[in-house]
């Protein structure tokens, strides 16, 4: 790999072709975080992941960035592959830590977590920080700001005074992942990025919950 393999690839679209659009769309977007941190934890994940499904939806069908068909098997084994490789370590060391920050940071039905994992999550952060803003940004930039977002979305049901060394710890894991999915959907596609975060998401996520009662 090259450094050139790091740069924004061309973009050809029609909506967000300029920094300048993408970085407004997410500060509008960290915006909606903040100002929706009153809601209810489930209501406000529906209206923040529903607004960045919509933005990343739009701009993949008007936009010419990268499409979900430009994979193959091989990509996406690549996907899985490197989901594993990072989540698996991380669950058999941490899987009673990561049951708990799961229910805590998602307070629903296993059910309804599952759903959140597989589709919510992983559409709308897909289509959003690697479809659009990795396209005009760049891997770093969109690993960051995916990471900003996700710390932004979690705070308010965190409870970071009683255990900051764990919520540091968490911090650094999502950097971690982000880059993850970022390099993945840099090198293997974007339907690759995708499978990699529905993957990592069950593993760190909804696994522990079933291990750890």
């Amino acid at each position: 790999m090259t450094d050139g393999d790091l740069e924004p690839s061309s973009v050809r679209g029609r909506v967000f072709r300029r920094r300048g659009d993408t970085v407004y769309i997410y500060v509008l977007a960290l915006a909606l975080s903040v100002g929706t941190m009153s809601l209810l934890p489930v209501v406000r994940y529906t209206v923040l992941w529903t607004a960045l499904l919509g933005v990343g939806a739009v701009a993949y069908l008007l936009g010419g960035g990268p499409r979900l068909s430009d994979t193959d098997p091989i990509a996406l084994a690549w996907g899985l592959g490197i989901a594993l490789l990072i989540g698996l370590p991380l669950l058999l060391v941490g899987s009673v830590g990561l049951a708990a920050a799961s229910r805590e940071l998602l307070p629903v039905r296993d059910e309804i977590a599952f759903q959140m994992l597989v589709f919510a999550i992983p559409a709308g952060e897909t289509l959003f920080f690697r479809g659009i803003v990795q396209e005009v940004n760049g891997l770093l930039f969109a690993s960051l700001a995916a990471t900003l977002w996700v710390i932004l979305l979690f705070l308010p049901v965190a409870r970071i005074a009683e255990y900051p060394a764990v919520y540091l710890v968490m911090a650094m894991m999502m950097a971690l992942v982000n880059f993850a999915y970022s390099y993945t959907r840099q090198r293997h596609g974007l339907a690759a990025s995708w499978l990699c975060q529905v993957t990592l998401g069950l593993t760190l996520f909804f696994v522990p919950r079933l291990l750890i009662s």
